[in-house]
């Protein structure tokens, strides 16, 4: 297991882009953080593509800006009820859409989660968290603009390890194509913010076993917080936080609470 922090200045770093058929890929995805609330609120694996326009952003956004869960609420709504700005005059062609564009390393299929004044290497950040099917987590600074792809991240986890033979799983050791070429992270994460913690389920290949184990992530440096990992037998598509536990659904459709808050 590995965490990159941010780089320096005027260097871009790669991570090893490597898939479980050894082949090199690098995907991306595209934040607009103009039409955040309505890009979180789509369907996993969506993509949205608007027109260009770049824009600093200068001030720490508002908390109740915070995307913490899949579709913004328990509910899953997708609706941002604090939204009282946009409107038809500003919300157009010339002043609205894609504000940056990361490189990732591997496809997107966990919906990104956003989380303002994240306090990462003594310095506040608005940040946009993304999970990879190649197993990794990043977190990006989500006040960046760029007309052009960006590879430098806050910091990155990566929760393969191919000399230990921990690698992600591909297509064909599950015989399902649904995702190809390799399962990852494919659930959406949650995240508490009075403790500083996401919760993650990976999927990985550890010595040949199909493995599922929940991780609770230190927001500020992508390292496991105390007693993580947890292994577990099956995920949802999208974990929520609920009175001190992740309730989820195993593949037989049963209920399951996993304490996952003050002791994990």
């Amino acid at each position: 297991m590995q965490v990159l922090t941010r780089p320096q200045a005027g260097k871009s770093p790669r991570s090893p882009l490597l898939s479980s058929s050894g082949k090199r890929t690098v995907w991306s995805i595209i934040v607009s953080l103009n039409i955040l609330g309505m890009l979180l609120s789509v369907d996993a694996g969506t993509y949205v593509t608007t027109v260009l326009r770049l824009r600093t952003v200068t001030q720490a956004a508002p908390s109740n800006t915070a995307v913490t869960t899949y579709k913004k609420d328990l509910l899953r709504t997708g609706q941002n009820t604090n939204e009282i700005i946009l409107n038809t005059s500003n919300a157009n062609q010339k002043q609205f859409g894609k504000r940056v564009e990361y490189e990732v390393d591997g496809q997107v299929y966990a919906q990104p989660l956003y989380l303002p004044n994240v306090n990462i290497g003594s310095t506040a950040h608005n940040v946009v968290f993304v999970a990879t099917e190649h197993d990794s987590l990043y977190a990006f600074d989500a006040d960046q603009s760029s007309s052009t792809p960006i590879s430098t991240f806050l910091w990155k986890r990566s929760f393969i390890d191919p000399l230990r033979n921990i690698t992600t799983v591909s297509s064909s050791d599950v015989n399902c194509q649904d995702i190809n070429p390799e399962y990852g992270i494919t659930s959406t994460p949650v995240i508490d913010p009075s403790t500083n913690t996401l919760y993650v389920v990976v999927n990985t290949l550890q010595s040949g076993v199909n493995t599922y184990q929940l991780h609770a992530i230190d927001l500020t440096t992508g390292n496991d917080q105390t007693g993580s990992p947890m292994l577990i037998q099956a995920y949802r598509l999208g974990l929520a936080l609920r009175q001190a536990s992740i309730p989820w659904l195993d593949h037989g459709l049963q209920h399951h609470e996993l304490q996952a808050v003050d002791g994990l």
